[in-house]
């Protein structure tokens, strides 16, 4: 009687050594398909190259300007289409503008950014953010600075 009792419990020990190489095998399984998807997410991630500049100084610029603009480049580079969500500008006087939202891997977008100096004087500095689908940093800044002087009376009206 003795024996059963030791074979009965040497197969107890056996089924659960089985149901623990089970569930070993499973989370290390989890844990290897959980890190692939983590290098698929991350290879799989849109990414952007400023071309150019971030800042567009205009040094001195008159009152009688009107408007002042310059345009900045992004180009996509990840594997994925990058994607502008939205887009901030620093004052309501600052506008800007793109033409696509969607930009495919290997393009490139052009923003414009337009500065409408109206009665000004004196230094600025206007920027815009756009939101991107990028990871770990989901935003670019772009910025335009100068200093609206007063124009002359020549500049009023065109002759100088």
């Amino acid at each position: 009687m003795g024996g059963a009792i030791n074979i009965h419990i040497m197969k107890l020990f056996y089924t659960f050594m089985r149901i623990i190489c089970l569930a070993l095998t499973m989370i290390c399984c989890f844990c290897l398909n959980s890190r692939a998807e983590e290098a698929i997410a991350v290879d799989s991630c849109a990414r952007f190259e400023i071309l150019g500049e971030r800042l567009c100084d205009f040094g001195n610029i008159s009152n009688n300007t009107g408007c002042v603009s310059s345009s900045f480049r992004l180009k996509s580079v990840g594997n994925v289409p990058l994607i502008i969500v939205s887009s901030t500008t620093s004052c309501p006087c600052t506008v800007a503008t793109y033409d696509k939202d969607i930009i495919e891997p290997g393009d490139s977008v052009e923003i414009k950014m337009t500065y409408h100096i109206q009665s000004h004087l004196g230094g600025f500095l206007q920027s815009v953010l756009l939101k991107t689908n990028t990871k770990p940093e989901d935003y670019v800044w772009f910025y335009m600075k100068g200093c609206v002087v007063k124009g002359t009376r020549e500049e009023d009206n065109g002759t100088d």
